[in-house]
Formats: structure tokens, sequence, C-alpha cells
């Protein structure tokens, strides 16, 4: 592909029916970078999803945050019709600790 983007039929998703009463939602696989910050907080960078991140005291922290930031950003470009940039990061070479979670929004 030549473009940076990728369209979210080409993220892998899945759609994941909720209780009854509740609407279905997708399920996004999100590709995150945590990093080590120097005062030993962390932070957790979306790589496939531009702008979004996150940070915590600690990793499950910083990825519990990151997975609500993930779940806002999402939703905003739900409502405005716009469509999400999805950005191919399956190539990214940022060392570090890079991990895929799966968001449902």
């Amino acid at each position: 592909m030549g473009s940076d983007h990728i369209n979210v039929s080409q993220c892998e998703r899945s759609s994941a029916n909720l209780e009854s009463g509740r609407e279905s939602e997708e399920t996004y696989a999100i590709h995150v970078l945590i990093a080590t910050e120097e005062d030993g907080s962390y932070s957790a960078i979306v790589l496939n999803l531009p702008g979004t991140g996150s940070c915590g005291d600690t990793k499950d922290e910083a990825i519990a945050n990151v997975t609500e930031a993930v779940k806002g950003v999402l939703e905003s470009y739900k409502d405005s019709g716009m469509s999400i940039p999805w950005k191919d990061s399956r190539s990214d070479e940022t060392p570090g600790d890079k991990r895929w979670i799966n968001v449902h929004a």
C-alpha cells in the first residue's frame, strides 16, 4: 500500500454482542508502545492510531488509561462520521515494549 492509513476493514476487528438491551460494538486490535519515563511512570502510545496515548504509574495503569483514550477517540470519529485514520504499524521499528491489545468500542 502506498498510504500511511488503512481502512477500518483492514484493521483486525470483529463484532461482539453485548448483554441484551445494548448495542453491539467492534473489537479493534490496537498496537501500543509502552515507554518507561525518567520518573518511573509509564507512557502508552498507540502506534496505529496517530495522536492517541496516555500514561500511568504502572504498565497496567498506562494500558488501562490508553484503552479508555482509544475508546474516546474512536467514539469521536464515529460520532463525527469521519473515517478513522488507522496507520499500518506492523513494520514500526521503534524500540521498546510493544504489544497488541483488543479494545471494544
